[in-house]
Formats: structure tokens, sequence, C-alpha cells
């Protein structure tokens, strides 16, 4: 059995160096491939991007990465992902296991070109929120206590976890340090209602300045998908089901 998960791994890691070598083409060809074959809504124009729809059912197989699997590579390979996971990719292939795996390596491939865009749009988010509250705390950065009574016990608890590494990594607490340890879910947590009056109306909305009109719910809707999609790559879900191309943009 030690000799099975050792040849496991092995094949997993040829996998993703084929993978990575062939990434950048496939992308490539993946963006060309949206472009030349979404959909249009029905009274909308080609060139709005927000109106396209998209199913991943019509990408064309062939763009996939090199298929180099044995059935005894499948076999291993569907015992060390799961026949759950590889389940929806099964569908999507109409029950065929080479057309499931070549599926399964695409979404691999999306997933990873949106996951760095969403981390810069994570890191730039924080930040403008940082200087917004950090402005409203009369300048100093470290807002997190000045407003920490306007906070509900989940910020709070957040911040105090985020206090708490630092201090078991033997750091001196700056409010760099603090902010950074904030998650996606910290952020989204201070656009909710609750923060409307004491924090959106006089300071976060300033967080947007190149959408002015921006009203906080949109913007909150907005973050929680985001939100969901970074989730969803980070436990490595399926998102070939969603509307890729009018996400990218």
């Amino acid at each position: 059995r030690d000799v099975e998960h050792r040849q496991i791994i092995v094949r997993a890691a040829q996998s993703r160096l084929l993978e990575a070598q062939a990434k950048a083409a496939f992308v490539g060809g993946f963006a060309r491939y949206l472009r030349a074959r979404c959909c249009v809504l029905p009274g909308c124009s080609r060139g709005d991007p927000k109106v396209y729809r998209y199913s991943a059912y019509r990408v064309p197989l062939e763009m996939s990465m090199p298929f180099l699997y044995t059935e005894d590579d499948l076999n291993h390979l569907e015992l060390a992902i799961s026949r759950d996971r590889m389940d929806r990719y099964m569908r999507m292939a109409g029950g065929d296991r080479k057309k499931a795996m070549k599926f399964y390596e695409m979404n691999n491939a999306i997933s990873e070109s949106f996951l760095g865009v969403i981390r810069g749009l994570e890191v730039a988010l924080r930040n403008s929120y940082h200087r917004a509250l950090t402005a409203g705390a009369r300048g100093r950065p470290e807002w997190y206590n000045h407003f920490n009574y306007q906070m509900r016990a989940l910020e709070q608890n957040s911040v105090q976890q985020a206090k708490d590494k630092i201090k078991t990594r033997k750091q001196s607490e700056t409010a760099g340090r603090v902010i950074s340890l904030l998650g996606m879910g910290f952020w989204c947590g201070l656009t909710g209602r609750h923060y409307d009056a004491c924090l959106w109306v006089p300071y976060l909305n300033t967080a947007f300045p190149h959408r002015r009109h921006l009203g906080r719910q949109d913007a909150l809707d907005r973050m929680e998908y985001i939100r969901d999609i970074r989730n969803r790559i980070a436990h490595h879900e399926s998102i070939l089901h969603l509307n890729l191309a009018k996400e990218h943009h």
C-alpha cells in the first residue's frame, strides 16, 4: 500500500509539471475561445462584458491539457482525488473517465488564473479600507482599536485572533501586521448593514474612488460573490459551471 501511495504522489507530481508547462498556452486559448463563443443575452450588445453567458459544457476538450494517462493511472487518480469529487466531472463528460479528467485539469488551470486576480483584489481592498478607516480615526493606523466599541463580537474576535497570532510569532504588533491577517470575511463584515451609519457612510464609501456612487449593499454583494469564488477555488471545488466570462471581467 505504501508503494502504491508513493506511485500516486509521483504521478500527481508529473501531472502538475505537465500542467504547468501547458498552462500559459491553454489559458490564452481559453480566453480567445470565450471571446469567440460566448452567447449574448437578447437585447444586449456583444461589446458589453456584463451580458455574456457561458456554459462550460461547450468548451472543446481538445483545448485541455495533453492527455497522458493510462487506465491504470486513472484508477490511481480516482482513488487519490475521490469518486465523490470526480462525480461532477463524470456527469459533464457523460461517464467518460478520460474526458472527466480533462475537465478536472481544465478546472485546475482556470482556477489558478482566477486566484491570482482575486488575491490582488483582496490586498487592494483591505489596503483601501485601511486608508479610509485610518482617516476616520484621525490618522491613527490602529483604527480597529478606535472603532472597537462599535464592532460586533465577530469582528472584535477577528482582530483579537490576529493580535494573538502576532504575539505567538513573537513579533511586535503593528497595524500592518494586524491588517494583513484579517481575511476577506472580516472586510465583508465591515460592509454589512450593522456598520452602515457608523462606518460606511462617513468613511468606507470613500474606499472605492472610481465608483463614488457605489452603494453599500452593491459593494457587499460583489465582495461576497468574489469571496465565494475564492473559497470554491481554495477548497478545490469546480467553477466550470459558473459564468466565467462575466466573472473574469
